[in-house]
């Protein structure tokens, strides 16, 4: 890309392409460019996501977090809370049609727990893992600004044990599709 230069702007940096007064001006976005004005909904998507996880009572029954990001990344010296889920942007392109932009946006929902009295650290993950699979594929999300076309289940590579022989963790990716309702 050669001849483009960065600008920093909020964000997400503006990149404008060197040739005059016509030149194309691209954004950044999850690690790849799109043209001025074009409508990815990354805030929207995540914000959809988290609400909808949020505000159901038998998730909230099983973890004690949801969220961006990990308790631990805050406040490391923390064992607590387990279990949690993390919502995390994976990838996205544009999914624009003639009259309207839109986008493809895979989010990874992660589940970590660890075993309690009563349950092993494998019941938590799969019970999670389900009620997040229940509550988001096939549902139709209200993502402020765009209209959800599609929100489904994609991929899991199942109960992941984590280093430290206690965690397990559990990732689920979702493939949202939407579109800016014009």
């Amino acid at each position: 890309m050669a001849g483009i230069r960065h600008k920093p702007h909020g964000i997400a940096p503006i990149l404008q392409a060197s040739g005059g007064a016509d030149a194309t001006r691209l954004y950044r976005q999850a690690g790849r460019y799109y043209p001025e004005g074009h409508a990815m909904n990354f805030a929207g998507v995540a914000q959809a996501v988290r609400a909808r996880l949020a505000g159901d009572t038998t998730l909230s029954g099983l973890v004690s977090y949801i969220g961006y990001d990990k308790p631990q990344d805050t406040r490391p010296e923390s064992l607590a809370p387990f279990p949690y889920c993390i919502i995390e942007d994976v990838s996205a392109r544009a999914w624009d049609t003639k009259t309207s932009d839109g986008g493809e946006q895979l989010i990874q929902i992660t589940t970590f727990c660890r075993p309690t009295a009563t349950r092993s650290a494998v019941d938590l993950a799969n019970a999670t893992a389900q009620q997040v699979y229940d509550l988001l594929h096939k549902f139709d999300l209200v993502i402020a600004g765009s209209n959800t076309v599609n929100c489904l289940f994609e991929e899991s590579p199942g109960n992941i044990p984590d280093p430290d022989g206690f965690t397990r963790y559990r990732p689920m990716t979702f493939r949202i599709t939407y579109d800016d309702g014009t």
